[in-house]
């Protein structure tokens, strides 16, 4: 029985590695689910900056010869299905038209809303203060937030930071269709890819930090 008794007890600790790891991804109402109830850890914390809130009216759009072109987009690891809200691997990029440069970073625990709005954030800071900008985005979370006057309920910590680089520019948020045979939005969402699947390999070796950000040409 002894040696019965070890394989029985390898079996239950591979499995609770296991069961870790895919709850380190799993969202709230997926832990309650496996665990059968929810306790009080399980429970969000929300702040006064998470109150729903709507962006402030957009400045003025000045276009001229100087203005920068800017293609963005997210994306998270594709290699398991995926669920509304739920967190995975993930990675931002975008490509600005003027000098076909691409630029791109991830996360390790992301959410695809989050990437699309992270990649905005970086194109901006990406480019001067006072600058004309048209950022392109097949996000219509992102475009509606901007453009409709749609109320924000999460993320908040991000449309914070955008709302700042926003105020430093005058910028035009322009929704394209994403994989319609655009070539700077399919381009931006390869690059995004492959980050997403970068964060997700070096993750999986546990050696990706919590967020990181590179340039390639």
């Amino acid at each position: 029985m002894d040696g019965l008794d070890i394989k029985v007890d390898e079996k239950l600790e591979h499995f609770r590695s296991w069961f870790a790891r895919r709850m380190e991804t799993a969202d709230r109402k997926s832990r309650r689910r496996m665990g059968g109830v929810g306790l009080l850890t399980d429970i969000e914390r929300r702040a006064l900056d998470d109150v729903p809130f709507r962006l402030g009216p957009a400045g003025l759009f000045r276009a001229s010869k100087a203005t920068t072109t800017i293609s963005t987009d997210g994306a998270l690891y594709a290699g398991r299905r995926q669920r509304k809200k739920e967190r995975h691997p993930g990675g931002w990029a975008f490509i600005i038209h003027e000098t076909n440069e691409e630029f791109g970073g991830y996360e390790r625990s992301t959410t695809n809303n989050r990437m699309e709005l992270q990649a905005v954030i970086e194109a901006l800071r990406h480019t001067a203060v006072g600058a004309s900008v048209i950022v392109r985005t097949d996000s219509q979370y992102v475009h509606d937030a901007v453009n409709k006057g749609k109320t924000i309920k999460r993320n908040s910590d991000l449309w914070k930071l955008f709302e700042v680089e926003v105020s430093k520019r005058s910028v035009r948020v322009q929704w394209v269709k994403g994989h319609a045979g655009d070539q700077y939005n399919e381009r931006a969402d390869r690059v995004a890819g492959r980050y997403a699947e970068q964060a997700h390999m070096m993750a999986e070796l546990d050696l990706v930090p919590a967020t990181a950000d590179d340039v390639s040409s």
